[in-house]
């Protein structure tokens, strides 16, 4: 079997037509409420403008777990903070309940780029098309193809988006060495497991030598739906069901620095958030 060869572009043209304005700034009501967001997030943070849309929608959203040490290590540490991923607003609803902090970014899927510049800043892109698009759920992949579309993401081949998953994944690790929290959501619910990137990411970051201890904390999100996109609505939030986000657990990343393979870290992981998960219940 020949071996998969991976070409990396030659110039930044898919990284400059990542910037192309998202058409979901011209729809009435809510380019208005992203502009905001995106002049809110360079004036005070992006957890503060995450949260003043939450409030305004009157949504009810519960933070459980946090102690004085939690609280250190989402405002002060370098962390990787892994949660369940249940739909597309989930960044969103964890970084509206944070204790707020400069350094926080999320890996995030690439049709969330274009929203705004700051809004950007905060965002790891992650190239899923050929994901979404290889189903033979017909309605998902019409779907797929319209958001993209809608946000004016060029769709690349899988050779092309795995380069630039890996060049995501090492931004995620200088930001790490450099004091940053990062959001990652590894499950590919597709296929029932979870995708070796955060596996990736470890590995790089325990190569590093970091100022601080880095930590994982585990969160589990409870409530959300497809709908919870409007909660950046005004007032909509207010007949939405309540959310739940739980810490669970929290550990160094030096822990797992004695295993070497991207894979074998990524099921030990998979693994122990799900033990933690299901002691929740």
């Amino acid at each position: 079997m020949n071996p998969k060869i991976y070409i990396t572009p030659k110039n930044s043209s898919i990284m400059k037509k990542a910037r192309k304005k998202s058409l979901f700034l011209y729809v009435p009501i809510l380019g208005g409420i992203i502009n905001r967001i995106n002049k809110e997030i360079a004036q005070k943070g992006l957890n503060y403008a995450l949260k003043n849309a939450i409030n305004q929608s009157q949504s009810k959203i519960q933070l459980i777990g946090v102690t004085e040490e939690i609280i250190t290590i989402l405002t002060k540490n370098p962390a990787i903070v892994i949660s369940n991923h249940l739909y597309f607003p989930d960044p969103i609803i964890i970084g509206s309940v944070f204790p707020e902090r400069k350094s926080i970014f999320a890996v995030a899927n690439s049709f969330f780029l274009g929203l705004g510049m700051n809004i950007d800043r905060h965002i790891l892109p992650i190239y899923m098309y050929h994901y979404w698009t290889k189903t033979n759920n017909l309605f998902i992949k019409w779907l797929m193809k319209t958001v993209y579309f809608i946000s004016r993401q060029k769709p690349h081949s899988y050779n092309i988006n795995h380069v630039l998953n890996r060049k995501t994944i090492d931004k995620a690790t200088r930001l790490i060495s450099n004091n940053a929290l990062i959001l990652f959501f590894p499950e590919d619910r597709k296929h029932h497991c979870w995708f070796k990137g955060i596996g990736h990411l470890i590995k790089k970051s325990n190569a590093l030598v970091n100022k601080k201890t880095v930590y994982i904390v585990f969160v589990k999100l409870e409530g959300v739906s497809k709908w919870d996109l409007l909660r950046i609505l005004p007032i909509v939030g207010k007949w939405l069901p309540k959310i739940t986000v739980t810490i669970i657990h929290f550990s160094p990343l030096s822990n797992l620095k004695k295993y070497k393979k991207a894979n074998t870290i990524t099921q030990l992981l998979e693994k122990q958030y799900n033990h933690f998960f299901l002691k929740t219940q």
